[in-house]
């Protein structure tokens, strides 16, 4: 396979690793072969480099998860769900009454990586005093994560199914509508969904502070994307 010299820039699409520039051998499927770094840049490990772009329509409320391409324009409705933006969002905080819950993918540094490759994770900030449960709102959830997601409700809401819990991620984020969807369906009765997550709390002057995920069970297989 013919391989040549290329630069990778920056993009904001999951998964979310910290890559500013990298210039070594590339293959057509993006992984990074032998690469020599440049002073006081960054490698990336694999995926996509593609910069995604989001018509500005939002799509209506699909029948079941969203199952792929989770950066993009989200609905406006969530069936079970009460919708919020950031005022309300931000009241429903300082009422100190619902448990929230961010539910930002997150990739841990791969156990093989090469040691000409520098691993960088991204920086998460969220809304100060959420719960960070990362991955849980991928499509489709192996059993491992399906488990974490519903223990950790449970151990939150000390198994009260009438806790309110609001979910989100960021703007253009279907990992939250798709959490938000999946602890409706096991069965607690008072959810939130803000679909602006972060970056509208951030814009309204909202509060984040670094965060770091609720431990992920170890994990052999790959979430389904």
């Amino acid at each position: 396979m013919k391989k040549e010299t290329a630069y990778i820039k920056t993009f904001s699409d999951f998964p979310p690793y910290d890559v500013i520039y990298a210039k070594g051998s590339f293959s057509k499927n993006n992984i990074l072969t032998g690469a020599n770094p440049l002073p006081e840049n960054r490698l990336i490990a694999q995926q996509d480099v593609t910069i995604p772009r989001f018509p500005d329509e939002p799509p209506l409320e699909p029948a079941g998860y969203r199952m792929d391409k989770y950066r993009g324009p989200v609905p406006t409705t969530l069936k079970g769900a009460i919708v919020v933006n950031s005022r309300r969002a931000k009241e429903i905080y300082l009422q100190g009454k619902t448990i929230f819950i961010d539910v930002m993918p997150y990739i841990p540094k791969p156990p093989n990586l090469p040691k000409s490759m520098i691993w960088r994770e991204k920086v998460r900030k969220n809304i100060e005093g959420s719960h960070w449960l990362a991955n849980v709102g991928y499509g489709a959830l192996p059993p491992e994560m399906t488990n974490y997601f519903q223990q950790h409700l449970k151990r939150l809401t000390k198994n009260d199914f009438t806790k309110p819990l609001l979910f989100y991620c960021q703007e253009k984020c279907w990992m939250s509508w798709n959490a938000a969807k999946r602890a409706l369906e096991y069965g607690y009765r008072s959810v939130y969904w803000y679909p602006r997550g972060t970056d509208g709390w951030v814009e309204m002057g909202g509060k984040v502070i670094k965060a770091s995920p609720i431990a992920l069970p170890n994990m052999t297989r790959r979430l389904t994307q």
